[in-house]
C-alpha cells in the first residue's frame, strides 16, 4: 500500500510525465546549476548571460545574490 501511494504521489507531482522531472524549467532554471558548477570550480562568478538581471557586476565578474 505504501509503495503504491508513493508511486501515485510521484506521478501526481510529475504531472503524469516523470521523464520530464529534471528538464529545465522557466526563466530561473539554470541560475543555481551554473552557480553550483562555479563553486565546484572554486570560484563564485557565473556567466552574465545566465544571471541576466538577477546578477550584479563587481570587477568585471557577474555574481548572484546567494553565495556559498
Amino acid at each position: 500500500m505504501t509503495l503504491a501511494a508513493t508511486a501515485l504521489f510521484w506521478l501526481v507531482v510529475c504531472r503524469w510525465r516523470p521523464w520530464t522531472l529534471f528538464d529545465a524549467g522557466g526563466f530561473s532554471a539554470d541560475f543555481y546549476d551554473h552557480q553550483a558548477r562555479s563553486f565546484w570550480s572554486l570560484h563564485f562568478d557565473v556567466p552574465a548571460s545566465v544571471a541576466g538581471i538577477e546578477g550584479f557586476l563587481i570587477g568585471g565578474r557577474t555574481y548572484l545574490y546567494y553565495g556559498p
